[in-house]
């Protein structure tokens, strides 16, 4: 899937992404977050979506937070109308936005089984260990990890395994650490801290949070690869505070909220004059930061395909 998402983004995301990145390139801005929120397996919807917010940090994190309550103070399902200015914030540049589509009946890893996991969990483990030897002064790091690889084995083995559960798990960290290696990459300094504030989901929260561990692990991965040195970078990752109801960050992935909604509600041609529509209208139709990606894969043809969804205005 990585050279076929790579292709799609370098054909002409890469072009707005890097016009994004500009405005905030003197001074360069070297803090940086990406918001994700979800819309998965929801029998009221039209897809599946997962929707990521790459935001600069040049406000305080307090700032951030009330800029979004101002016209977004709860979440799209909670929501009767959608203010102007979550519209207008959507397109003016502070954010670039991804939501990647897929329709509910393609099933993006229809190959994959309990064997096939546990092959790659010991892949993984004999990589960590290699990491190890090259990168003692991660030492520690790395064991906590192989520790936590090692408990996954064994749930994976039970016959009560949830393999759809661990799909999405798989599919949302490699899009997360994808976004984090594009940043890394492509920004003109590179950046001192990267954080992923993710929703509250089953995917964050199943196998002692595993999704972040396979987020590092492939995001140092993509890096190596592509001879990038991400040594300085520190990525940060936004945990839920334990018993708290509302995430302490819940404004900050507002947006990635209502996007991912509102894209996996309706299609181009089902204009209903409700919010939804209204977010498509005036928040993703001709918006240059943001970048809709559809993902199939071909059972026939046993491969995956990615393309941009250009939307424009129908008004």
């Amino acid at each position: 899937m990585y050279e076929v998402l790579n292709k799609t983004f370098y054909e002409s995301t890469i072009t707005d992404f890097k016009n994004f990145l500009n405005n905030f390139s003197n001074p360069p801005v070297t803090k940086w977050v990406i918001c994700s929120d979800y819309c998965i397996n929801d029998n009221n919807k039209l897809y599946n979506t997962i929707t990521f917010t790459v935001i600069p940090s040049v406000k305080s994190f307090q700032e951030l937070k009330s800029l979004i309550s101002s016209f977004a103070l709860t979440d799209l399902k909670k929501t009767k109308t959608v203010k102007d200015q979550l519209c207008q914030f959507v397109k003016s540049g502070y954010l670039f936005s991804f939501t990647f589509l897929f329709d509910k009946k393609n099933k993006l890893f229809p190959d994959t089984n309990q064997q096939t996991y546990l092959v790659n969990i010991e892949q993984t483990i004999q990589m960590l260990k290699k990491w190890i030897i090259n990168t003692p002064e991660r030492k520690e790091y790395y064991s906590s990890i192989i520790k936590r690889v090692n408990i996954l084995k064994q749930e994976v083995k039970r016959s009560s395994f949830n393999l759809n559960l661990f799909n999405n798990i798989s599919l949302t960290q490699f899009l997360a650490a994808y976004l984090t290696f594009i940043l890394t990459k492509e920004t003109s300094i590179k950046p001192e801290i990267i954080g992923w504030f993710s929703d509250r989901d089953k995917m964050t929260t199943s196998y002692n949070g595993i999704i972040y561990d396979y987020y590092n692990i492939n995001y140092h991965f993509m890096c190596q690869q592509d001879s990038i040195d991400d040594s300085s970078v520190k990525v940060a990752l936004a945990m839920p505070t334990e018993g708290e109801k509302v995430l302490w960050y819940d404004e900050v992935i507002r947006v990635a909220d209502y996007l991912a909604g509102a894209l996996a509600e309706r299609n181009y041609e089902s204009k209903k004059n409700n919010k939804y529509d209204k977010i498509w209208e005036d928040a993703i139709s001709d918006n240059l930061n943001l970048s809709l990606i559809k993902l199939n894969y071909d059972q026939e043809e046993n491969a995956y395909s990615a393309r941009r969804v250009i939307i424009t205005k129908k008004k």
